[in-house]
């Protein structure tokens, strides 16, 4: 990354994106505690950050903490997927990001229970990961450690038939079969039913208008 700050109109558009993932009921569990470098907050964030997250990080123009709500809003009770829509909210920015021309990295190299304590995160709330944003900087810089880890992994895309632990076609064949192609030995004798034709007009389960009173919450609430 350059150094280069990160404009208003650049953290908005990226907050924004992520407020339109789906979620469970709308929830909408997740926040983004951040914080922009040059400002007073930037060391309490970047200080959160294991020595080689730090290596790279300094030159992020932002640091973000993503804490989820582990319990619903409208009746208390445990949020078994809290973590999971949280991640749906960042996978969204990180692609608006990366559409921007930005680098969107994220992170769980960092103390989980000091970024509570620093950062004053309610127990309700769980620590999910941390991320930073940036704009590209110049790889010659780097060090040759840091530039073997930009080249990208050699994940192929093949036929569907070899996605291991994927079923995206009509079955046909046992569970025990299949998980025995997937995992590498038989589990079980259940039978799955065949799928009768392809998904079509698939929607986004869950996901519904942002709720607008929301918005101000993702940037202030815990914004420090």
């Amino acid at each position: 990354m350059s150094g280069e700050p990160l404009s208003e109109k650049e953290i908005h558009t990226l907050f924004e994106a992520a407020r339109w993932a789906p979620s469970t009921y709308n929830e909408q569990e997740w926040r983004f505690l951040y914080a922009r470098r040059d400002t007073p907050q930037w060391s309490t964030f970047f200080n959160l950050l294991v020595e080689g997250n730090r290596a790279w990080c300094h030159n992020a123009g932002l640091l973000s903490v993503v804490v989820a709500h582990k319990v619903f809003q409208r009746n208390g009770q445990p949020n078994p997927v809290h973590i999971f829509d949280a991640g749906l909210a960042y996978e969204n920015l990180a692609l608006q990001g990366a559409a921007m021309g930005l680098v969107v990295h994220a992170m769980q190299g960092f103390d989980f229970e000091a970024a509570r304590k620093a950062l004053v995160i309610p127990e309700d709330y769980a620590v999910a990961a941390m991320f930073a944003v940036g704009h590209p900087g110049n790889p010659n810089e780097m060090t040759p450690e840091l530039r073997q880890r930009e080249i990208p992994s050699p994940r192929q895309a093949g036929p569907r038939d070899n996605l291991r632990g994927a079923i995206c076609f009509p079955i046909s064949r046992s569970w025990s079969d299949w998980t025995k192609d997937c995992f590498g030995a038989a589990t079980t004798k259940i039978t799955l039913i065949p799928s009768r034709e392809p998904f079509k007009g698939l929607q986004l389960s869950g996901m519904g208008p942002p709720k607008t009173d929301e918005l101000g919450k993702d940037f202030e609430r815990f914004r420090p």
